[in-house]
């Protein structure tokens, strides 16, 4: 259980149901599919988390949720912290605006 810290415990198992459920549609964002031998999950040995995402891939089932503007973000703050709240932290990001802007 490579660097898990779960030795001991009992092996993740992973979901297989052709033809619905492939490796292929599981690993379709990935730029190589996780290996299998004798059904175990081979630790993935590139850096990081051991995987990269196919951008291709990602761009054409990619979904954006939201686009954060600045009249989004005045709503979201106004909606989350109050009115109060929202106006000091506006009191201080100006503040830091005109010291950045006098130095």
């Amino acid at each position: 259980m490579a660097a898990s810290g779960f030795v001991e415990e009992k092996e993740l198992e992973y979901p297989i149901n052709p033809p619905g459920w492939t490796v292929e549609s599981r690993d379709a964002l990935l730029e190589t599919s996780f290996q299998h031998k004798n059904g175990t999950l081979q630790t993935p040995a590139l850096p990081g988390l051991g995987f990269n995402i196919d951008r291709s891939a990602l761009h054409k089932y990619g979904k954006r949720f939201f686009v954060m503007d600045r009249k989004r973000l005045m709503w979201f703050s106004l909606r989350t912290r109050g009115l109060k709240v929202s106006m000091e932290i506006d009191k201080v990001r100006k503040k830091k605006k005109r010291q950045k802007a006098s130095k």
